[in-house]
């Protein structure tokens, strides 16, 4: 995680982000959230986390190819800070990414009372969760595992295993970075980030009758993740997720992640689209009518 959270410097507002190696022709894109939100954390005072982000996907990312992040400083006040990080490859821009940034004050604080869940130590790894599962949905895992630096244990199936309709749109895991971190808080609120995009999208559907098939397109098309304190990125995190709503080829999710001890760490939604191949433009299918 910190290879592909470090980059580099060219200038005071251009960074340089590496390419991660995967069987996917596309980036994943809570990898390019996570450089973004890094590029933009750089050009900050290390005493003002950040508190929102909210992102647009352009266009596929190249794995493999670097990603350029040219940062604009929309603002410096008193307390608040704001930042924009452009991703660009091949001389397009392929993401931008709005931050703020806030000096934490006092004030009121609730929160709601978690909901019943499985520690992460009563839970099989996602492994021994995926033994009795079909060829194609442990074929999906294991390069999902080789390719992500995080350890992960389900207390729900995760859709893509599910193999009848009527499951209800939800996935609830626990997560942490496979390596220790070291003591820098933008980098595990970036980690955080990086694990946003996790299963979000999918988690539209288990109403549906979903199986491990390549010709599903899945693409995020913005991202928003609101931050609510420090974390830990190398300690377990709880993550529910919901989709709430699907149609036109499109489905809005949200998850709000909390630590082991029930505190609620950030708020997440997305809308993606997701195409089967009988409605994807440009198949014979969709061309009828």
């Amino acid at each position: 995680m910190t290879e592909i959270l470090g980059l580099e410097r060219l200038e005071e507002f251009l960074f340089r982000g590496r390419g991660t190696p995967t069987e996917s022709a596309w980036m994943f894109g809570g990898e390019v959230v996570a450089q973004a939100l890094m590029a933009a954390g750089r050009t900050v005072p290390p005493d003002r986390p950040v508190h929102s982000v909210h992102a647009n996907f352009l266009r596929p990312g190249d794995p493999s190819e670097p990603v350029l992040y040219r940062v604009e400083a929309t603002r410096d006040g008193a307390g608040f800070s704001t930042r924009r990080s452009i991703g660009l490859q091949h001389g397009k821009q392929i993401f931008q990414l709005t931050a703020s940034f806030h000096v934490p004050e006092p004030g009121y604080r609730h929160e709601p009372a978690v909901a019943p869940r499985p520690g992460p130590e009563t839970l099989v790894s996602s492994e021994e969760t995926l033994a009795l599962a079909d060829a194609e949905t442990r074929k999906w895992f294991d390069r999902m595992h080789r390719e992500m630096p995080l350890e992960v244990r389900f207390a729900t199936g995760p859709g893509r295993t599910a193999t009848e309709g009527g499951h209800p749109p939800v996935h609830r895991f626990w997560f942490r970075s496979a390596h220790p971190l070291p003591d820098d808080p933008l980098l595990h609120t970036c980690v955080l980030a990086y694990a946003s995009d996790l299963l979000l999208l999918a988690s539209a559907l288990p109403p549906h009758r979903p199986t491990i098939d390549d010709r599903i397109m899945f693409a995020s098309l913005d991202h928003t993740l609101w931050l609510h304190g420090p974390v830990r990125a190398d300690d377990w995190l709880f993550y529910d997720q919901e989709g709430l709503w699907a149609g036109g080829g499109r489905a809005l999710c949200r998850g709000a992640m909390s630590d082991g001890s029930g505190r609620l760490v950030a708020n997440v939604a997305q809308e993606g689209l997701i195409r089967v191949p009988e409605h994807t433009p440009g198949t014979s299918e969709s061309r009828r009518g």
